[in-house]
């Protein structure tokens, strides 16, 4: 640990270049030069000229993150040790800042106690500063720390308090862009793989908005999981692997390269490519242990067995195998020690209120024989006033039980009763619109062609300017006889199913108007149940009509896949989003109606800078 001190004051001496008065604006600077480029922050690091112990402190700090970008772990939690060991009570900010560092540094090294030994002690710090920006960020943190223990509940409780903490105290782009990144994992672990999606979207466009390319490899890595394990194509999955450890391997980030070469590993090893797969983990394998991170070399190990073990070689499989179960072990020793030392202290704490306890029994013993004949008649009353009051209890739990069965079975009505009209009203549409086109339709084609047979043969100039002139009127009415029994039940969604209805739906809708719109579909090219066919067309009917109307949008994105069982609808603009607007509208109340009658679901995303994402959901199985 001296060896690094002593390297540290050489360049502190000897460092030339940027006057003191720029110097807290080059630290500034360096934190967003390293998401890029370690060796550019590193340049502008060992230029600067130290001339106050507060620096000397922040340089240190600096310098530890850039050595942990490059995988000198050891290296970097030395040099953290040493800087929070200089520091006095004085130095509470950098206290907060080498606590944090520290606390995260061991969380990718896989030591999850003493990570969240640091990590609530930078807590503690910033709450004695009340930086509220500061404070979301350790609770990001210890809700990543939670991610890591596979307890995803808890890690979602710390990281929604930590993006509302965001949001209410302006946090910058990045930040931002963190936090539905660390969220969007929490929830995507606990299955919920649409509202992830949604989530990465949004942080995908905070960081390129930026070019904040360590956060934009960090999603490519994380699409790429979930197209591996969650909706499974493994071609968009391969794809996003390779983007994201492109990118790391351009910002020198050896962990993070280590860790989507295993993914990509593990997904050649399922697919049998066993020539890239062991190129991947020769090299990851390197990295893993460079960067000396126990949980990535438990991963690379585990999957480097898995490979050998598919192509028979079971002799070095088990011996990779036992290296990776070295590592789980002691993952697992050091939680089991904290958990000892947490019973110990409990018992500790635990004995000195028994202690208490006693005496304060002692003293009650005494005043006990004093109050006896009181406390006796007060039983008595009290016993009388307990029987009533459950008798009170019985009587109001019985009448709300029979006031909830009513209430329910009058919903259950309510609900049976709305069904049937909407089956009816969409039985009459369709009977309308066969009607309208079989019927007066035709009737209307036949009459302009005998027209135009009939213009053929007047030789009058006027009278066939007049017979072309009506001709004209009976195309416009066949026209809107068309469009009025397209709209009452469109004939492509009946003949063609939802992917020719909603193209034609949304050509329709958007040919007249300056908004842009895309269309991408996976996995839905089979016909599906009458009714959720209906339903999802009519909710993306409405969805259209609330973007045309009221969001200002100029561009719609629309995506609709089959996840398992479930059809999903995504539909997403970039207008002015539903800050301030009213969501129990006549438009809103009928897609909820529409949805409940297939026991679907709707979630709104608002955001101030990307307008409103729509995510509709409904089973098939």
């Amino acid at each position: 640990m001296n060896r690094y001190f002593i390297i540290l004051l050489g360049v502190l001496c000897v460092s030339t270049g940027l006057r003191q008065d720029l110097a807290d604006s080059v630290f500034n600077n360096i934190a967003d030069v390293k998401t890029y480029n370690t060796d550019s922050a590193y340049t502008l690091l060992k230029n600067l000229s130290i001339t106050t112990r507060k620096d000397s402190l922040r340089y240190i700090r600096v310098w530890a993150a850039i050595l942990e970008d490059q995988g000198k772990l050891e290296e970097a939690k030395n040099l953290l040790l040493e800087n929070i060991s200089r520091c006095t009570s004085q130095d509470t900010a950098e206290l907060s800042e080498s606590t944090n560092n520290l606390g995260l540094l061991y969380s990718n090294q896989g030591e999850n106690d003493s990570a969240g030994i640091y990590l609530i002690k930078s807590l503690e710090y910033r709450n004695q500063l009340g930086d509220s920006l500061k404070i979301a960020a350790s609770l990001g943190n210890l809700g990543l720390l939670f991610s890591n223990q596979s307890n995803y509940q808890k890690a979602e409780e710390y990281l929604r308090k930590a993006l509302n903490l965001k949001l209410k105290s302006s946090a910058s782009t990045r930040s931002l862009g963190i936090g539905y990144l660390n969220l969007g994992l929490a929830i995507g672990n606990q299955g919920r793989y649409e509202e992830e999606l949604g989530l990465y979207r949004l942080s995908l466009k905070y960081f390129q908005e930026i070019n904040d390319l360590r956060g934009v490899s960090m999603l490519y890595n994380n699409f790429g999981w979930n197209y591996h394990h969650a909706i499974y194509n493994p071609d968009s999955a391969i794809f996003y692997y390779k983007k994201a450890i492109a990118i790391r391997k351009d910002l020198k980030n050896i962990l993070g390269t280590a860790q989507s070469m295993t993914n990509l590993a593990e997904l050649y090893i399922k697919l049998g490519n066993q020539t890239e797969a062991l190129k991947l983990l020769e090299e990851s394998e390197d990295l893993a242990f460079e960067a000396d991170s126990k949980r990535e070399i438990y991963l690379v190990e585990l999957n480097y067995a898995r490979f050998l073990e598919s192509i028979g070689d079971y002799q070095a499989a088990l011996e990779k195998l036992k290296v990776a179960e070295a590592y789980e072990d002691s993952v697992i020793n050091l939680e089991s020690r904290t958990k000892v030392l947490e019973l110990e202290t409990k018992y500790a704490t635990a004995q000195k209120e028994q202690q208490i306890a006693n005496q304060k029994l002692q003293l009650s013993e005494k005043e006990a024989s004093l109050r006896t004949q009181q406390l006796q008649i007060a039983g008595l009353i009290g016993g009388l006033v307990i029987l009533i009051l459950f008798g009170l209890v019985f009587y109001n739990q019985y009448r709300a039980k029979q006031n909830q069965k009513l209430q329910a079975a009058i919903l259950s009505e309510k609900e049976r009763g709305f069904e049937s009209i909407i089956i009816a009203t969409e039985e009459e549409r369709k009977r309308i619109s066969k009607d309208l086109h079989d019927g007066i339709g035709q009737q209307l084609s036949a009459l302009k062609m005998a027209l135009n047979n009939m213009v053929g043969k007047v030789n009058d100039d006027e009278q066939r300017e007049d017979l072309e002139l009506i001709s004209e009127q009976f195309s416009k009415s066949a026209e809107e006889v068309r469009q009025v029994s397209h709209q009452m039940m469109p004939r492509t969604l009946m003949d063609y199913g939802l992917i020719g209805a909603i193209e034609d739906l949304l050509q329709n809708s958007f040919k007249f108007s300056d908004i842009q719109y895309d269309f991408e579909h996976h996995n839905v090219d089979q016909r599906f149940e009458e009714r959720v066919e209906i339903s999802l067309y009519r909710v993306l009917q409405e969805l259209i009509n609330n973007v045309i109307k009221h969001s200002g949008a100029s561009e719609v994105s629309v995506q609709l896949l089959k996840n398992k069982d479930k059809l999903v609808l995504f539909v997403e603009d970039n207008g002015k989003g539903l800050d301030g607007a009213k969501t129990d509208g006549q438009g809103f109340l009928n897609i909820k109606s529409r949805l409940d009658m297939v026991k679907g679901s709707v979630n709104y995303t608002p955001s101030l800078e990307s307008g409103t994402s729509a995510t509709v959901s409904i089973p098939i199985a």
